[in-house]
């Protein structure tokens, strides 16, 4: 297992490539890392080498922790707490600098780690929190909070993994009143980590979701089925509008268009088929249950 000491605190413990959470727009809806580099980075040109300086030791009960600092003759870059048990393995590390702190929970038999914690301060002003855990089957969740500097929450990012793939990744995006305003959300497969299923959510201040959109992809990354749904608050009514298309020259096929009242029984349904050069084949219109729509 790598030794994560000497890591700068605010290291990325996600898998590779994956980007943290910033002011990224949401069609790349995960977020990008903060501008902080560590100490030692920085200033790796400077004469003063860096290093690591015991600090002392206490035991509590069952547990000891060493104290150490990181540091040149210029600047200190963070400080470190390890904590062991009886045995002399470590269970937990504490880094804290001067704009943040991580923690790790390590299992005490086998060394991996089980779960890193993360909060600093964004060069917004924001604060963000991060939490993954290593679970099972080498599965990971990770959860991510973004928080204004009055308390209000700004973002919330989600992602799991199976080994280095991404399964799912979404994020959420907040206004100032608190009430979520657009979510994103991506499906992956877990052996071509290729893209299967794309989701958009325009919410409403309410909480009922304003506009829903899916996109279905076949495992060459072919858009099979492109799917919407829009609400109308003045009327009450609903749109729903399917494309079909054609998986190796992604034309459109066919297109579906209901519309429909929240609690009627019944819907207008409206079919369009079109031939492999675009053009319209059929047109009908029709009266169908709503058991009968999707």
């Amino acid at each position: 297992m790598q030794d994560p000491t000497h890591l700068p605190i605010h290291r990325d413990f996600s898998d590779p490539g994956q980007q943290q959470p910033g002011e990224r727009p949401l069609d790349n809806p995960l977020e990008p890392q903060a501008d902080h580099q560590d100490a030692s980075a920085e200033h790796a040109g400077q004469s003063s080498p860096w290093r690591e300086e015991i600090l002392g030791e206490r035991v509590d009960g069952e547990y000891k922790t060493t104290f150490h600092v990181y540091k040149n003759d210029q600047q200190i870059s963070y400080y470190l707490e390890r904590i062991y048990n009886l045995d002399g393995k470590m269970v937990r590390m504490v880094k804290r600098a001067a704009d943040g702190r991580s923690e790790t929970r390590f299992d005490s038999e086998t060394g991996d780690i089980e779960r890193i914690f993360e909060a600093y301060t964004l060069p917004d002003g924001n604060h963000l929190s991060k939490e993954k855990r290593y679970l099972e089957q080498d599965t990971t969740t990770e959860s991510v909070l973004v928080v204004c500097p009055k308390g209000s929450l700004v973002r919330a990012v989600m992602r799991d993994a199976v080994g280095l793939i991404n399964i799912f990744q979404g994020q959420t995006e907040f206004a100032k009143e608190g009430h979520a305003t657009i979510s994103v959300n991506h499906w992956f497969d877990r052996k071509t980590s290729k893209m299967t299923k794309r989701e958009q959510i325009q919410w409403l201040p309410n909480g009922e979701r304003g506009v829903t959109e899916h996109f279905y992809f076949n495992a060459d990354g072919a858009l099979l089925i492109y799917h919407k749904l829009l609400y109308h608050p003045g009327t009450d009514r609903y749109l729903e509008e399917i494309h079909h298309y054609e998986e190796h020259t992604q034309k459109l096929r066919r297109k579906e268009i209901k519309t429909f009242e929240r609690n009627a029984a019944i819907a207008n349904l409206e079919v369009t088929t079109f031939d492999t050069n675009g053009a319209i084949l059929e047109r009908a219109k029709n009266v169908v249950l709503r058991a009968e729509v999707g």
